[in-house]
């Protein structure tokens, strides 16, 4: 586990923290969740869910993945917001910021070997927020840098893409190798294979 004092944010997913022990400043890449991309309906809401849970200046405590750097350079951890030896808070929930992210419906499970330790877990959590119409899956989002509707898209039930307009490639969103149904309005699914934005 490294303690790190977080030094900003870059969305919901990304964050900045410089290691306590080394005095290096990382980006770090969170977990099993995947957070809307820049532009993206939801973005600015995303962002903010996780820079209130991971505020500038706290103190952290980073689990790093079993495979511990992504192609980019980051460092993939469960970022707690407490020691999770700490015996005042008592549930996941409570203490790591991966997990309240997806449970309030601010991101998407996305497992990822080998780091999938808490996968079941943001699994479930992902599917209380989709019922509850949590977040990305309620329609209190602004469509800031969309152009979209309110609601997510019928054709793509696993993650929150809105209806067109505009026309989104994959390169405009979050979101990889997610169930694509027909109509698909977006053609996310080139090879027609059900699934959507593969590579």
């Amino acid at each position: 586990m490294r303690r790190a004092r977080v030094t900003s944010i870059t969305d919901g997913d990304t964050i900045r923290a410089t290691i306590t022990r080394t005095g290096v400043n990382e980006r770090i890449r969170l977990i099993g969740i995947d957070t809307p991309e820049r532009g993206v309906r939801c973005f600015d809401e995303a962002t903010a869910f996780t820079a209130r849970k991971t505020p500038v200046g706290s103190i952290v405590w980073l689990e790093v993945g079993i495979e511990p750097r992504d192609r980019y350079g980051r460092l993939l951890a469960y970022i707690w917001l407490a020691p999770p030896d700490d015996r005042t808070a008592t549930t996941m929930l409570d203490l790591m910021a991966n997990a309240k992210i997806v449970h309030k419906g601010w991101a998407v499970a996305y497992p990822y070997e080998p780091n999938t330790r808490y996968a079941n877990r943001f699994e479930t959590f992902e599917r209380r927020a989709r019922a509850a119409d949590r977040g990305l899956w309620g329609s209190g989002c602004g469509t800031s840098g969309s152009g979209g509707g309110d609601r997510c898209d019928d054709a793509y039930p696993d993650v929150c893409i809105p209806s067109p307009p505009p026309d989104l490639d994959c390169g405009d969103i979050g979101f990889r190798n997610f169930r694509v149904r027909a109509p698909d309005p977006h053609r996310f699914d080139g090879n027609h294979d059900g699934r959507g934005c593969e590579s």
